[in-house]
């Protein structure tokens, strides 16, 4: 299936955002989750990492994504993660554990979101990635609630402590717009941003330190994780 310009652009922005984030939490294992609601077929976020010597673990919902896992880290990486059907991430133990976990967009595709979101901060013991489609943006039609800040937030806030809220992939035309009036604007934009921003990117993203400080932080997060 051909994966549409706008979206293989995305992945691209998503890709370079992991591997900065992977970079800065000094990780040494990836899970990429089971769900995935990317557009033009499975995502492959990690390959950046791959190449560096990190290990990385692809979980799909089933058999046959395996094959577009393959073939989509073989195009960019040397080599291809280690890949593992989970077919209810919900169950306990069902997620191997990484020090970084990602999350692409999975809350529309999960009756059950704020428990999956949930289990994958169980699986992270640095630090969980959770990108989502911007709802905000002109068009988008994407108003579920775990695509909105205020829905999605309280649930990340519960199971870790959200340590960077960005935006991704704001269009070369916005971002020119804006060195024109002497600003810098990269395809990474911390919020809060300006309505340019805001009604133009096509993904929001937030880093999530799910390393618990104290012993009672270790047992909020696991009553957090285990409901």
């Amino acid at each position: 299936m051909a994966i549409p310009r706008n979206a293989a652009a995305q992945r691209t922005v998503v890709r370079r955002f992991v591997d900065r984030v992977g970079v800065q939490y000094g990780v040494q294992s990836v899970l990429e989750g089971p769900v995935d609601g990317t557009t033009g077929g499975r995502g492959a976020y990690a390959p950046l990492l791959l190449a560096r010597g990190v290990a990385v673990t692809s979980a799909v919902s089933r058999v046959d994504e395996e094959d577009a896992v393959r073939e989509g880290y073989a195009r960019m990486a040397p080599g291809v993660p280690e890949i593992r059907c989970v077919s209810d991430p919900l169950a306990h133990g069902a997620l191997p554990q990484a020090d970084m976990v990602i999350s692409f967009d999975a809350p529309p595709s999960v009756p059950a979101w704020q428990e999956y979101v949930a289990a994958l901060a169980r699986a992270a013991r640095k630090v969980l990635i959770v990108v989502v489609r911007n709802p905000d943006r002109v068009w988008s039609g994407a108003s579920h609630p775990g695509r909105q800040t205020r829905g999605l937030a309280p649930v990340l806030w519960s199971v870790g402590r959200v340590r960077q809220h960005v935006y991704l992939g704001v269009p070369s035309w916005v971002t020119a717009l804006q060195a024109a009036r002497g600003r810098r604007f990269e395809e990474v934009i911390d919020s809060p941003v300006g309505p340019a921003v805001l009604l133009t990117a096509p993904l929001h993203a937030f880093v999530v330190d799910t390393a618990p400080r104290t012993p009672q932080a270790r047992r909020r997060l696991g009553l957090a994780v285990s409901v």
